[in-house]
């Protein structure tokens, strides 16, 4: 067995939001608030917290059993909630609306 990256969380979902501030608002913590919920309410994976800055606010989760499944309710989810955002799903953080 190995030993490799046993402190790392496994099976993540990261979700992406670009924003317009710099850093995170009111609504930011509500969204994160909300697909925490949803997450925990359907057994799709554990909250690991959140970060901001550069315009970009990310949440991100581990645990997650079943990634498509997972990304297609967060998706579903955003896209009916907050049509006016842009977000992308992975399983890896990827710094896809930094700007400095």
């Amino acid at each position: 067995m190995s030993d490799e990256d046993d402190d790392e969380p496994q099976n993540q979902l990261w979700v992406m939001i670009k924003i317009d501030e710099f850093f995170r608002s009111e609504i930011h913590s509500q969204i994160e608030d909300e697909l925490i919920e949803l997450m925990v309410s359907q057994n799709l994976g554990v909250s690991d917290g959140h970060s901001s800055g550069a315009h970009q606010f990310d949440v991100n989760f581990y645990d997650v059993q079943d990634f498509e499944k997972a990304k297609a309710a967060v998706s579903g989810f955003l896209k009916k909630k907050y049509p006016q955002i842009q977000f992308v799903i992975s399983d890896d953080y990827e710094s896809t609306f930094d700007q400095l």
